[in-house]
């Protein structure tokens, strides 16, 4: 038996050494406590696995924010910064 069908075969979750949280309410409340803490991050969410909640890392969140920081380029600066820069 593999890893993965080990995982699957916990309760039906894929994930069974992660916290489980009762309700989604609980695992946005996760969320929020660790960004107060300073140890939160931008691509955080909540996804439900069976009948409880688990926080992880958004997959999309987080290649829209890689893909953003490698767009690089200066930043625009406003028309009035601007004037009588030459």
């Amino acid at each position: 038996m593999s890893v993965k069908r080990a995982k699957v075969a916990v309760d039906g979750c894929r994930w069974p050494t992660k916290y489980r949280h009762a309700s989604k309410a609980d695992a946005l409340a996760a969320i929020a406590a660790l960004e107060r803490a300073g140890r939160g991050s931008p691509d955080m969410s909540v996804y439900q696995c069976g009948e409880h909640w688990h926080t992880g890392h958004s997959i999309v969140k987080f290649k829209a924010r890689i893909e953003r920081s490698l767009r690089g380029g200066r930043p625009k600066r406003s028309k009035s910064n601007r004037k009588g820069r030459r």
